[in-house]
């Protein structure tokens, strides 16, 4: 459910994805659907907003370009995600370290159909790394996981579904589709991008050995850490939502307006160690002194 949404210089894109429309394009597996993440797009009041487009991978491409193209140096920009994660075989060697290496991926609604495919962490810093160099200031929260079990209708143990596929993918898929800068086919262009350095960037949570944190320049913030499950718990009222949008929410709620990231996700992290059976450490890196979805420190 990708929205877009543009009122004083803040720009929302938000993606939700329960419904996976079946298809027969990734084989035998079967991606299951998921309860808890259109729930996490909902804003309060405006719950069972209808979407502006369904999330496909189209879509999502689309809506982050359409933002960086129409946004003005010093936007805000917030890009939400909610949904599978999974691990494919890469079909960029020359940057990931050999053909046997993985792309870490999102999984759009129509992923198993013809027309779909998946969206890569490497194609995912380009669009990000296009809004930075534009000087937006742009806020990523990735509420997924690449490590749960491949049926995700399971509770077993009362704590909701599990948003990822457990497997890998060790065909490339796509077709060696490859989207660099809006489809640029020069490689080269590429080689100064991830050469940046990420000195003074913060990461709590994490080493920098994935691709969104390498690329740098905006607010990042994770469900949990490479091996671990997001889940999508019961928030008591029988409303699913992921585990780190609803601690985000009420963090958000309890405290002054537009905190700091270092205080945010101080209270996001003590939510989950209060929280005995979610074994998932979320993941924060960039600049905890910036306030949430907004400016510098004062």
């Amino acid at each position: 459910m990708p929205t877009i949404e543009n009122a004083l210089k803040s720009w929302f894109i938000l993606v939700g994805i329960d419904y996976y429309k079946p298809g027969s394009r990734l084989g035998p597996r079967e991606i299951g659907n998921l309860r808890g993440c259109v729930n996490d797009v909902d804003r309060p009041g405006k719950s069972n907003q209808k979407p502006e487009k369904l999330a496909t991978a189209r879509n999502i491409v689309e809506a982050l370009e359409n933002v960086t193209t129409n946004a003005s140096p010093g936007d805000l920009v917030y890009f939400h995600y909610s949904g599978h994660d999974a691990r494919i075989k890469t079909t960029y060697p020359e940057y990931k370290g050999g053909p046997d290496k993985y792309d870490e991926v999102i999984v759009p609604c129509d992923v198993q159909c013809p027309e779909g495919w998946f969206i890569r962490n490497i194609e995912l810093a380009g669009k990000l790394h296009l809004m930075v160099a534009k000087k937006l200031v742009v806020t990523v929260v990735l509420d997924s996981c690449h490590s749960g079990g491949a049926n995700r209708d399971d509770d077993h143990d009362g704590y909701g579904a599990t948003r990822g596929l457990e497997e890998p993918f060790e065909e490339a898929l796509d077709n060696g589709r490859r989207d660099f800068l809006g489809g640029a086919s020069a490689v080269g262009e590429w080689d100064g991008i991830f050469a940046l350095q990420t000195t003074g960037k913060q990461i709590i949570g994490l080493d920098a050995e994935t691709w969104l944190l390498k690329q740098g320049g905006y607010e990042f913030i994770a469900a949990c850490r490479p091996k671990e499950t997001a889940r999508e718990p019961n928030n008591g009222s029988g409303k699913p939502h992921g585990a780190l949008a609803r601690f985000l929410r009420e963090a958000l709620e309890s405290g002054v307006s537009q905190p700091k990231h270092g205080m945010l996700f101080w209270k996001i992290l003590v939510a989950f160690r209060s929280s005995k059976g979610l074994k998932q450490t979320p993941v924060f890196a960039e600049n905890t002194k910036r306030r949430f979805f907004g400016f510098e420190e004062d």
